[in-house]
């Protein structure tokens, strides 16, 4: 759908989110990419990896796009449903 304001969506809070163990201790790092679609009233409504760097780490990214809370996008003033909008998760290995 076009939209004149596309849909803002920020991350759960750093206390919601948990990094899988495994991630920490295979030292895992890269950019995963996802693409949400949301919901005229705001609500992830899917969440595609699209660029994948593990699994384990594709599952924490995709799981926590899907809590996300997000303002929707607009055609004029009207909440319009968006598609594939694009975001990631940045893993960096603790020294």
């Amino acid at each position: 759908t076009a939209t004149t304001t596309r849909p803002k969506c920020r991350k759960p809070p750093l206390n919601e989110i948990t990094v899988p163990p495994e991630i920490r201790e295979q030292g895992i790092e890269g950019t995963v990419h996802v693409q949400l679609d949301i919901s005229a009233t705001g609500k992830v409504e899917a969440v595609r990896v699209t660029r994948p760097i593990h699994p384990v780490a594709d599952r924490a990214c995709a799981s926590m796009w899907r809590r996300a809370r997000c303002k929707p996008g607009k055609q004029g003033d009207t909440p319009v449903p968006v598609l594939q909008i694009p975001h990631r998760c940045t893993y960096k290995a603790l020294p």
